[in-house]
């Protein structure tokens, strides 16, 4: 029954490729030792697959607030240049999603003429904005984040850097799971460009 169940309806994860816009603040505790702080606004994309014989698939579009706080080491590689390696924690906040996909249309039956006697539908597609449901959804999220990326120094107070995070969820996307069914978290791999600009304080 339970080997029947998992064949026809248990479905498979595939990532999909989002966006991400992001504003830090850093603050150097030591020389090549800083604590920094991101407001990240980020979209996370993924497909769900069916198994057969009904197989289909429903794309995701989940758009986040995230929080990460990180403590980072820079290591020099000549005088432009640096590594960067940084670890921490972050939250984050599901805000909203929208939910696309294809449905047979039942009104649209078309029946084989030979002696099999196949029923055809047409599929219709379908956009929708996801509707949460407090007792299943879970919006906010905690995990941990690692991170590295290289640095160049375009003049004294401004860096270019080029840099590779991934957050990995500790909490699922639901609060409670059926049996046999695969908690859902996130892991997200984000690669940024940006400018880091520095600021004295005294």
């Amino acid at each position: 029954m339970i080997n029947n169940f998992n064949k026809y309806f248990i479905k498979k994860v595939a990532p999909g490729h989002g966006f991400a816009y992001s504003i830090d603040a850093e603050m150097y505790l030591k020389e090549k030792i800083s604590i920094s702080l991101s407001l990240i606004y980020a979209q996370k994309k993924y497909s769900l697959v069916s198994g057969e014989p009904y197989e289909y698939t429903t794309k995701f579009n989940n758009n986040y607030f995230i929080l990460p706080l990180k403590m980072q080491f820079d290591i020099p590689l000549g005088n432009k240049y640096y590594f960067l390696l940084s670890g921490g924690a972050y939250i984050g906040y599901w805000m909203n999603g929208y939910v696309m996909g294809v449905v047979p249309d039942i009104f649209s039956i078309d029946v084989s003429k030979n002696e099999d006697q196949i029923e055809y539908y047409r599929l219709v597609n379908y956009q929708d904005e996801y509707q949460f449901n407090m007792m299943r959804d879970k919006r906010s999220e905690f995990g941990t984040v690692l991170g590295t990326g290289i640095g160049f120094f375009v003049c004294r107070n401004i860096i270019i850097k080029l840099g590779v995070d991934y957050l990995g969820s500790l909490t699922g996307q639901e609060r409670g799971i059926l049996l046999n069914q695969k908690r859902k978290v996130n892991k997200t791999l984000v690669t940024s460009l940006g400018v880091k600009c520095f600021i004295n304080i005294k």
